[in-house]
């Protein structure tokens, strides 16, 4: 089952973690992801991905970047058994 997962970037951040919900001018909604990495030659995307992983409870190489590789605005496809239920709680922590 493959869900999808839109994020909003901040890198360089204090730490790595979840930073709550992000609503853009026109009303979309995004995950706010902090990482401490600076977003140069993918390390930002890698680290992203690997706290989405960690979070989800899934492997690395259940998510993809689908769109967003240059922008703090990032879609992730994660491709695993449960991650439709995974990322509802994530957004339930997100919005906590």
């Amino acid at each position: 089952m493959v869900a999808e997962l839109k994020v909003r970037v901040t890198p360089k951040a204090a730490k790595d973690g979840l930073g709550g919900v992000w609503e853009g001018p026109e009303g979309e909604r995004r995950l706010i992801v902090r990482v401490t990495v600076v977003p140069e030659k993918g390390k930002a995307n890698k680290a992203v991905t690997a706290l989405l992983a960690k979070k989800l409870g899934v492997p690395k190489s259940a998510l993809t970047l689908t769109a967003g590789e240059t922008d703090r605005n990032k879609t992730f496809a994660i491709d695993a058994e449960g991650a439709a239920a995974a990322v509802a709680s994530l957004w339930k922590e997100a919005e906590a």
